[in-house]
This record gives C-alpha cells, sequence and structure tokens, in this order.
C-alpha cells in the first residue's frame, strides 16, 4: 500500500500542472510605456495575429491586492502595433470601466488583452509611475525584464523597431 500513495501524488500534481498550463493565457504580443508626440505618456502594445482589444491599469493594495484603475476598450485594430493615451485615450479608445486618475509615487501596471469567443489573449504588461516618461526617449518603449542578478524585474528602454520585432517572435514560436 505505500507504493500507491506517490503514484497518488504524482497524478495530482500532474493534474495541477496541466490544469495551470490549460488556464494560461496565450500570449500574443508585447506592452510597454512611450511618449507621444506631445510628450504624454502612453501605452503601447505590438502584436502578432489577432489584436488586442482591451486595456487595463491596476495597482497593488496595502494588502497586495490587484485594484483596477480603469479598463479601455479598443477599435477594431490593425497593423500590429498600438497606443493609448491614458489620460485622455484617443483614436477609437475609450474607457469602459473606472477613471484615468493616476496618484504620482504609485506603481501601476498596464496589460494589454484580447477577450474573445471564451479565450483569453495577453499582450503582456508594463509597470509604470507618473515619472516614468522622464526615463523615455521619443521613439523608445519602456519595458521590464527579469534579471536575475537583482531576482525582480528592471526597466529596459527599446527602440520601437526592437519593441516590434519582439511582438513578431511570437508568431515564429
Amino acid at each position: 500500500m505505500p507504493r500507491r500513495i506517490p503514484a497518488v501524488k504524482s497524478a495530482v500534481a500532474l493534474t495541477l500542472l496541466l490544469s495551470l498550463v490549460a488556464c494560461s493565457p496565450e500570449a500574443g504580443g508585447v506592452t510597454g510605456v512611450s511618449i507621444d508626440d506631445k510628450g504624454q505618456m502612453v501605452v503601447v502594445t505590438a502584436w502578432c495575429g489577432d489584436a488586442p482589444n482591451g486595456l487595463s491599469v491596476y495597482h497593488k493594495s496595502e494588502e497586495n491586492r490587484s485594484v483596477v484603475d480603469v479598463e479601455y476598450r479598443a477599435p477594431l485594430l490593425q497593423g500590429g502595433v498600438t497606443s493609448v493615451n491614458l489620460e485622455q485615450p484617443d483614436n477609437g479608445w475609450r474607457i469602459s470601466k473606472g477613471k484615468a486618475q493616476f496618484d504620482p509615487g504609485r506603481t501601476y501596471r498596464a496589460f494589454s488583452w484580447s477577450r474573445t469567443d471564451g479565450n483569453v489573449r495577453s499582450f503582456g504588461s508594463v509597470s509604470f509611475t507618473l515619472d516614468s516618461a522622464k526615463k523615455i526617449k521619443p521613439g523608445h518603449v519602456l519595458v521590464q525584464r527579469y534579471n536575475e542578478e537583482i531576482s525582480g524585474e528592471m526597466d529596459v528602454l527599446l527602440k520601437m523597431a526592437d519593441f516590434q520585432s519582439e511582438a513578431n517572435a511570437y508568431c515564429a514560436e
């Protein structure tokens, strides 16, 4: 009988692992922060395949819970890259939930997504503060990358062409 317990534990672990993989959203692109031609901060998403149809911005509460500040709905997108001005959405983007009020000093995370026919597709996320725009040069996008040395994310500036190339890599996988 003792030999059955490891087999049962293995079966349970495999079932849990498969359910986590099945629930993970399909990756479809990358999301970053940039500045528009007026110097205002925008969230930029580049994709391959089906386009995103929404964007959420949230922050962590003192209890470490995700609090959605604002959600945006996208127009029908084409072309592989889009941007949305968080405070004054334009080009067909609209606020569908919440308010675009951002506090100085608070860290936010913007997450681009697509929900269609019960499927969820992720286009990545990016953390930012209102001061993030100071780090960004025109034609560049701020993203985060995991750094093993610091065991966490660090800011990286990419040229727009490199940012778009990363999204195109999702089609090659």
